[in-house]
């Protein structure tokens, strides 16, 4: 997986006071504002005065966390979530997966991947997410009511 396919920290999963507490907790305070933030998708858009401070600095002076915090904000959340592989070959993984531990109607059997993006302006938080969904009706389970599933399923 290249390194722009990896999971990436982003300011929008922190509240201020949350940040707050990340920048606070960092044990090397002697580390850059770069370094500390270079997981975070938004480091690219910090101005080099704020990349080159150190943890230590920006720890004991809320005035440059909050600077900190809104320059990083100024990069608009992502709005989809990219998944890291084909739906369609998942969705097919998922049943294989499940047939693995159950005996399953794969014929029969559905999977899905939906992907979304939550915002609640109230709060501020904004996040992206994946859902796996597996429907499988199994072959060592009641036969008769296996009917009546695929049967109410059309």
């Amino acid at each position: 997986m290249a390194k722009s396919e990896e999971h990436q920290d982003s300011i929008y999963y922190f509240k201020r006071g949350e940040f707050k507490n990340y920048i606070q907790a960092i044990d090397n305070k002697s580390i850059p504002v770069s370094d500390a933030v270079a997981t975070f998708r938004e480091a690219k858009c910090l101005s080099n005065k704020l990349k080159q401070i150190t943890i230590q600095q920006v720890a004991d002076n809320p005035e440059l966390i909050r600077e900190l915090y809104k320059a990083l904000r100024r990069m608009a959340p992502e709005s989809k979530y990219k998944l890291p592989y084909n739906k369609e070959d998942r969705e097919k993984e998922l049943i294989e997966n499940i047939g693995e531990v159950y005996d399953i109607d794969k014929e029969h059997a559905q999977a899905k991947v939906v992907t979304g993006h939550y915002s609640n302006e109230d709060t501020g938080h904004e996040f992206n997410y994946a859902l796996e969904i597996v429907v499988a009706p199994r072959k060592d389970k009641g036969v008769e009511m296996q009917e009546k599933l695929r049967l109410s399923a059309t």
